[in-house]
């Protein structure tokens, strides 16, 4: 019976012991964390024809709380489309206006950020329409929605 005891008991100290650890990294995360404060958040999610997400573009103007700098500007776009060839230019536009531009380095792939960014966006609006283009022919489109 002690055995048992003592395994039960090391079992209960060392669950114990983890819930009290991701406390104590949650209240320091809390105190010591950076905290965003964001202007505006949008994105895009791009389906196939059956309705399964294939992209998605993200876009935010924020800045760190604590800093009170300058707001920052971020961008992340990733599609995953068969018509996508290493080689070919891809253009995505909000609104026929030219955001990013990039060339496939992966097949049926390709991620483009902040380095890619064509025309700056001072504030775009929920319900504009993103458009990705693939040597000029569009292959996804979406609306920008809040994030």
């Amino acid at each position: 019976m002690e055995i048992l005891e003592f395994i039960f008991d090391a079992i209960k100290y060392i669950v114990i012991g983890f819930f009290a650890l991701l406390g104590v990294l949650i209240v320091l995360a809390i105190l010591f964390g950076k905290r965003i404060e964001k202007k505006w958040a949008y994105e895009a999610e791009f389906m196939n024809e059956k309705g399964k997400e294939i992209g998605e573009f993200e876009i935010s103007l924020f800045r760190y709380e604590k800093e009170q700098g300058e707001f920052q500007l971020s961008v992340d776009f990733d599609l995953k489309h068969p018509s996508l060839v290493p080689g070919n230019s891809v253009d995505v536009y909000l609104d026929n206006v030219l955001v990013l531009e990039g060339m496939v380095e992966k097949e049926g792939r390709i991620s483009l950020g902040k380095k890619d960014l064509k025309n700056n966006l001072d504030n775009p609006q929920a319900g504009q329409k993103c458009v990705v283009k693939c040597s000029g022919i569009e292959v996804a489109a979406g609306e920008l929605y809040p994030d």
